[in-house]
């Protein structure tokens, strides 16, 4: 945290970590600098006194990108905020002068949406992503209620790998989707995730226990994908995560002829 020239040292511990940690009181702060996105990437940014409570901040989302403010939810490192948490002043909250959100939209009550959620697949497989953000700001993958669709999550999960909107990925594996199941090239969204090198996504995958040793059509598991890329840091972490012995002395020989092959070639294989 910045230190002022009012307040160069804070009387009330460190406030250098998580900007909600209940229990931590930081007065020194006159105002926090919210920022915000959607799942669909729109950026929110304002400032605001400390002395608000939090559900001000939602309003002011709620204005900022046209919608009532019961169709937003406000996750903070992966937890949805309550409504007790809302009620009270930010500065009860603040350990920081950045407040980091992702803003989840749902449907309102007439919405359609599983339309919604079939035109976002849709618009996906198409590669209309401009299309697809839009959807998913408009509540694409949940119910009236803010529930995912879990009949459709771990499809949508492809696709947010696949497209690499981080903060979809990351909401839908905290909210428990398949994590294992495969698209029609068997592959899971952890190989998805080494193919596109989403480092984020991938240490989450593993945090939630994501099978390393699943191979797709190709006989390939998320090891491959992840040499392939010649990305070694993730090679270590699925080897940690219990990467099956005998596919990583294959990978061996395999990354000792990786230099050899063509970079356009190398790009072809991992499409």
């Amino acid at each position: 945290m910045k230190q002022s020239e009012e307040n160069p040292g804070d009387p009330h511990g460190d406030c250098s970590g998580s900007p909600l940690v209940p229990g931590v009181h930081c007065p020194s702060i006159p105002s926090v600098s919210v920022s915000a996105r959607t799942l669909g990437g729109r950026e929110v940014r304002f400032d605001i006194s400390s002395d608000e409570p939090l559900i001000n901040v939602k309003k002011r989302i709620a204005e900022v990108i046209c919608s009532p403010p019961f169709t937003v939810q406000l996750v903070h490192e992966g937890a949805t905020l309550n409504d007790a948490e809302m009620i009270k002043p930010l500065k009860e909250f603040l350990s920081s002068e950045v407040l980091d959100l992702v803003i989840v939209r749902i449907p309102g009550k007439a919405a359609d949406y599983r339309q919604l959620l079939t035109d976002f697949v849709v618009a996906a497989n198409k590669d209309r992503v401009e299309e697809a953000r839009q959807l998913l700001d408009q509540g694409a993958g949940f119910d009236a209620d803010g529930n995912l669709l879990l009949d459709s999550g771990s499809n949508v999960l492809h696709l947010a790998v696949r497209m690499r909107l981080s903060d979809l990925a990351l909401h839908l594996i905290s909210r428990g989707v398949d994590l294992q199941s495969t698209n029609e090239m068997g592959r899971t969204p952890l190989m998805q995730a080494c193919i596109k090198d989403s480092p984020a996504i991938i240490a989450t995958l593993l945090a939630a226990k994501a099978d390393v040793n699943i191979k797709d059509v190709t006989g390939r598991s998320a090891v491959y994908y992840a040499a392939m890329k010649g990305n070694t840091r993730v090679v270590e972490q699925l080897r940690e995560a219990g990467v099956e012995p005998g596919e990583l002395q294959e990978l061996s020989h395999l990354l000792g002829t990786l230099a050899a092959v063509p970079a356009p070639r190398r790009r072809c294989m991992l499409s």
